[in-house]
């Protein structure tokens, strides 16, 4: 989303290359894509979803960060 943001604002700043009917578009849907977004982060899925993530990422890095005792044993 912030790489989206910034291409719409640096197109937008510029406003020589670009008409000013497509500046006007672009800014309506930079308005949309912002609200849309930032209603994500109240919704108990997206919340759901990114606590689940962060729990698998810890659970890797756990797994990762322990050597493997009985790899090279003979």
């Amino acid at each position: 989303m912030d790489y989206i943001d910034d291409a719409f604002m640096t197109g937008i700043l510029d406003q020589q290359c670009l008409d000013p009917v497509i500046c006007v578009a672009l800014m309506l849907k930079k308005r949309t894509l912002n609200k849309y977004y930032s209603l994500t982060d109240v919704s108990k899925l997206y919340q759901i979803v990114m606590v689940r993530e962060h729990i698998a990422l810890s659970t890797m890095l756990k797994m990762l960060s322990q050597p493997d005792i009985g790899y090279l044993d003979f």
